[in-house]
């Protein structure tokens, strides 16, 4: 897997908007990221000029690491949106994208989620940027939901997506 996943699509990531849910976890807490999505699944329809999959639109989460070593982590479960002009009272709603981003595409195995999404971002942070010509342009990681990853069976694809750029040589 790893050889396949570390081969990254370079490309621009277009300019989103997203609104969701955020809560902050850490190392012990990390399995409660399922109830966030849960409850905003619960909401979906709170939220105006959503773009859902069957239209092309996909839903995002974001990571916003804290504390690496400690794995403390603000973690944002969201959908698209066509704009923030109305984003519902105790969600968030942030503009994502609009650079050029590493898109790596991770096919889901079976195992728990979590694991595997971590299993990734480790291999991402370890040994593909270190090696890269890339370096990191924001403080957070996407995962990218759309038509090819089902939800009620946690399986098919979903894609990480780390905004870059060219590292100064």
């Amino acid at each position: 897997m790893v050889d396949d996943f570390l081969n990254p699509e370079i490309r621009d990531f277009q300019k989103t908007y997203i609104v969701g849910l955020e809560q902050s976890f850490h190392r012990d807490t990390l399995g409660e990221i399922a109830t966030l999505w849960k409850t905003l699944h619960s909401h979906m329809h709170e939220i105006p000029n959503a773009v859902f999959k069957a239209d092309g639109g996909a839903a995002y989460g974001i990571s916003t690491m804290i504390d690496r070593a400690k794995l403390a982590l603000d973690y944002m479960a969201a959908i698209e949106v066509q704009n923030l002009s109305a984003v519902p009272n105790g969600m968030d709603g942030r503009e994502i994208g609009g650079s050029q981003a590493a898109v790596f595409t991770l096919p889901l195995r079976g195992g728990p989620i979590g694991a595997e999404i971590g299993a990734a971002y480790d291999a991402i942070w370890r040994h593909w940027m270190p090696t890269s010509d890339y370096v990191p342009t924001v403080e957070y990681d996407i995962e990218r939901y759309d038509h090819r990853f089902d939800p009620a069976t946690l399986s098919g694809e979903l894609q990480l997506i780390v905004p870059i750029k060219q590292r100064d040589t």
